[in-house]
């Protein structure tokens, strides 16, 4: 992306996009563009986001207002987590006639996916990945939370874009202005 864009990252779980898309963070954070995060389970209790997707709906649509992103980042409409799916869809509900919408890959909840879209990444934005998820330690028991894993999905996807790595998309809403 040349031009600096608002773009916001929404993660249900703390690690969640440190994990879908931690690659690309460091990347979007470099080339200078204006970044919100938003984390709901700081605010919403894990697996019982459904019974507050309006409210949820509102912090969002209040975002849209207030901080006008270009780009929206939600976990993928493929992913089978339930609060997961309560972002994506109040995500969408809120930002599908303003902002483009990607949703980020994670392959062990996600049913099937979508490859529509690659942020090509540097070997040094993917150590800045792992980096990020060494803040996560009670989640190293998890088979996907290490480091090899992390590198050989971003060296597939790589492959598959002809880069030495990169992070996968679903694209949900794409909006040019």
């Amino acid at each position: 992306m040349k031009n600096k864009q608002r773009i916001l990252i929404l993660s249900p779980h703390s690690d969640d996009a440190e994990l879908g898309m931690g690659g690309s963070m460091d990347k979007l954070q470099k080339e200078g563009h204006e970044i919100l995060h938003k984390i709901f389970d700081q605010t919403y209790k894990i697996r019982e986001f459904e019974y507050h997707r309006q409210e949820i709906l509102e912090e969002l649509v209040e975002i849209c207002k207030k901080f006008k992103p270009d780009l929206v980042f939600c976990p993928s409409t493929f992913d089978c987590h339930q609060d997961h799916q309560t972002v994506c869809h109040e995500t969408i509900r809120a930002f599908k006639m303003s902002s483009a919408i990607l949703g980020y890959e994670l392959p062990w909840n996600d049913l099937e996916f979508n490859n529509d879209c690659f942020i090509k990444l540097s070997k040094a934005n993917m150590e800045k990945k792992w980096k990020m998820l060494q803040e996560f330690t009670s989640q190293f028991h998890r088979p996907y939370f290490n480091k090899e894993f992390i590198f050989s999905l971003g060296r597939v996807r790589g492959i598959q874009c002809s880069h030495p790595y990169a992070e996968t998309f679903e694209v949900i809403r794409w909006v040019i202005s």
